[in-house]
C-alpha cells in the first residue's frame, strides 16, 4: 500500500515544473519590496521619491482613495490592478506587496527559525468569519460615512508606516548617531547625526499596541491578522474565490501527512478533507515547497463554487448594520476635537490639504509625510482633529516649521490629502495666520529688543517698528503663510506669537520684497578690528 505514492511522487517529478521556484519567487520578490519600503521611510533624496511612485502605487487602500479625489492621476488605478492580480493569480498582494504582511513572515520565519519547535507547528482553525466580515463592513460604511478614522486603524500599508515611522526610524536614526560619535572621536566627519521625528506619548502608545500585538498573533496564528482583522485582506480573499490560478489539494496524490497544514501560517489547509480555504490562501507557496508527493498544486482551476448559504448572508446583513452604528459614533464627536495649545482654536494642516473636512477624509495616516519633512514640523494627531482625525498629521512648531523653500510632504503623499503643488504655489498656501500676544512679548512688557519673530518670518508678516529706540513686533495677517518660523524662534513660553490654523486653506498676499532692515543693527560692546 505504501509503494503507489512513492511510484506516484517519482512520475510526477518527471512531468511537474519544481514547486520550489515559485516559492523562491515569492521570497524573493517579497524582500526586494520590503527594502524598498525601508529605504521610503528610512532614506532620502532621488531614491525616495522613486520608491515612492513604484510602491505607493501598488498599495490597495491608497490607491482606492487616491482613485476617489482624482482619477486623473496614473497612481489612482493601483487598486485596479491589485484586484485584477487577485483574480489572476490570488492574493499576491498579500505575500508579495503588503508590507505589513511581510514583516510578519519574517516575524514567523524568526520564530520558526529561533523559537521552540513545540509551538510552530499550525493546525487548521474555522474561519472566523464574524469578525472579518463585520471588520470589513464597518470599514466600508465608515468610509461612505466620510470618516476613514477605523481604515486607518486597520489598514496594513498605515499600520506599516506608523510601525516604521515610531520604531524603525528612531532606531536608524540612534545607531546613526552612534556611529557618528565614535567617527568624531577619530577626526572624521564623514556623516552628521540625525533627529528623530516628533509624535505624542498617546500616539506612539497605540502604535506600539499594534506592533507587539501583531508580533504576537504572527508567533501564535501565523497569519491571523492579515484572515481576519485586516479588512484589505478580507476583501481580497473574497475576490480570491474565483482567481483563476490557486493553490489545491489534488486528492489522489495526497497521501495525509500533514506537513503541508502544520506549516501553512494562513490556517487555510484542511488535510483530513483535503480541502483548501481559498478566502484565507494568501499564495505563500510554502506548502507547494514541502509536499512529498506533489499533491499541492498551482493552476488553473474550474472548480465550481459553492453559493453563499443564507446563514453567511445574514451575518454579512448584521455585519452591515453593525458596521453602520460603528461608523456613525465618531461623527458627532467630532465637535469635541481639542487642541494641544489651549491658545489654538484650531490646529494648522500641512501646506496644500484644501480644507479639513477632506484632509481628515483622504488622509491614510501612514506617516510618510512626517518621515520626509526635513524641519520636523510635522507630527501624527490624537485629538487635535477629533476622533475623525485620528492620526492624520498636524503641525508642530515645538521642534520646528515648515521651511519656505520647501514642498516635500506634497511631492510624497500617497494618496493626494496633501497636494502636490510647485514650490511657488506652495509658498502663497495660507495654513494659517499669526497672532500676537503683546502682553506675554518682552518687547512690549519689558521695553527690551528681541526681534526672533521678525527675523525668522520669511514673508515679513512680522516686522516690527521703532519706537522710542525699540523695535516693536507687529504683524500683518494676509502676508502670513503660517510656516510657524515666528512660533518656534519665540523664546518666551507661553509662546508669545502663535500661529492660528485656517480650517480651509487660503492664499496669502504677495510676499513684501525689497524692504528695509527689520531689525536693529547689532551693538558691539568692543572696540572694531583694525584690520
Amino acid at each position: 500500500m505504501q509503494v503507489k505514492p512513492v511510484a506516484f511522487r517519482v512520475n510526477m517529478k518527471m512531468t511537474c515544473p519544481p514547486n520550489k521556484k515559485l516559492r523562491l519567487f515569492r521570497v524573493l520578490s517579497a524582500s526586494a519590496v520590503f527594502i524598498g519600503f525601508l529605504c521610503l521611510f528610512l532614506t532620502g533624496g532621488r531614491l525616495r521619491q522613486t520608491l515612492s511612485d513604484v510602491l505607493l502605487s501598488l498599495q490597495f487602500a491608497p490607491s482606492l482613495v487616491r482613485f476617489f479625489q482624482d482619477i486623473a492621476v496614473p497612481t489612482a488605478y493601483g487598486f485596479f490592478v491589485i484586484l485584477l492580480l487577485t483574480i489572476f493569480f490570488g492574493r499576491i498582494y498579500c505575500s508579495i506587496l503588503c508590507p505589513l504582511g511581510i514583516l510578519q513572515d519574517i516575524v514567523i520565519f524568526a520564530g520558526h527559525r529561533f523559537g521552540r519547535k513545540k509551538t510552530t507547528p499550525y493546525t487548521y482553525p474555522k474561519a472566523s468569519d464574524r469578525i472579518r466580515y463585520f471588520l470589513l463592513a464597518a470599514v466600508v460604511l465608515s468610509t461612505a460615512l466620510g470618516t476613514i478614522s477605523l481604515l486607518n486603524f486597520l489598514d496594513p500599508y498605515s499600520i506599516f508606516g506608523r510601525i516604521a515611522l515610531l520604531f524603525f526610524r528612531p532606531a536608524a536614526i540612534g545607531s546613526k548617531n552612534m556611529l557618528v560619535n565614535l567617527l568624531n572621536r577619530y577626526d572624521l566627519y564623514w556623516l552628521w547625526p540625525g533627529t528623530i521625528p516628533p509624535t505624542t506619548w498617546a500616539v506612539l502608545g497605540v502604535t506600539a499596541v499594534f506592533f507587539i500585538g501583531i508580533i504576537a498573533l504572527s508567533l501564535w496564528r501565523g497569519r491571523y491578522y492579515c484572515n481576519t482583522i485586516c479588512p484589505v485582506g478580507t476583501l481580497l480573499g473574497l475576490v480570491n474565490r474565483w482567481s483563476l490560478f490557486k493553490v489545491r489539494i489534488r486528492p489522489e496524490a495526497c497521501i495525509s501527512c500533514g506537513r503541508c497544514e502544520t506549516l501553512c501560517r494562513a490556517g487555510c489547509i484542511d488535510i483530513a478533507n483535503k480541502t483548501i480555504d481559498a478566502s484565507r490562501c494568501i499564495n505563500c507557496f510554502d506548502c507547494l515547497a514541502v509536499c512529498p508527493t506533489l499533491a499541492m498544486v498551482y493552476n488553473r482551476t474550474r472548480e465550481k463554487h459553492q453559493q453563499m448559504d443564507p446563514s453567511r448572508r445574514r451575518l454579512i446583513g448584521g455585519a452591515v448594520l453593525s458596521g453602520g452604528a460603528l461608523a456613525m459614533v465618531p461623527l458627532p464627536l467630532q465637535a469635541l476635537a481639542g487642541s494641544s495649545s489651549g491658545e489654538k482654536v484650531s490646529p494648522v494642516m500641512p501646506p496644500g490639504t484644501i480644507d479639513r473636512e477632506r484632509f481628515c477624509a483622504v488622509c491614510v495616516g501612514c506617516g510618510l509625510c512626517v518621515s520626509v519633512c526635513p524641519e520636523r514640523a510635522i507630527k501624527p494627531a490624537f485629538q487635535e482633529y477629533g476622533l475623525g482625525g485620528l492620526l492624520v498629521p498636524v503641525m508642530d512648531y515645538k521642534q520646528g516649521y515648515c521651511g519656505y523653500e520647501c514642498n516635500l510632504c506634497g511631492q510624497i503623499c500617497p494618496t493626494g490629502a496633501i497636494r502636490k503643488l510647485p514650490l511657488p504655489e506652495k509658498q502663497r498656501v495660507q495654513m494659517g495666520r499669526v497672532r500676537l500676544f503683546k502682553d506675554r512679548c518682552v518687547v512690549h512688557t519689558e521695553n527690551k529688543d528681541c526681534g526672533a519673530c521678525a527675523e525668522a518670518c520669511p514673508t515679513h508678516a512680522v516686522y516690527t517698528e521703532k519706537r522710542d529706540n525699540v523695535y516693536y513686533p507687529e504683524t500683518n495677517a494676509d502676508l502670513c503663510t503660517g510656516c510657524g518660523a515666528c512660533e518656534n524662534m519665540c523664546p518666551v513660553s507661553p509662546k508669545a506669537i502663535i500661529v492660528e490654523g485656517s480650517p480651509v486653506q487660503g492664499q496669502a498676499s504677495e510676499p513684501v520684497k525689497n524692504t528695509p532692515p527689520i531689525l536693529p543693527p547689532p551693538q558691539s560692546t568692543v572696540e572694531e578690528f583694525p584690520f
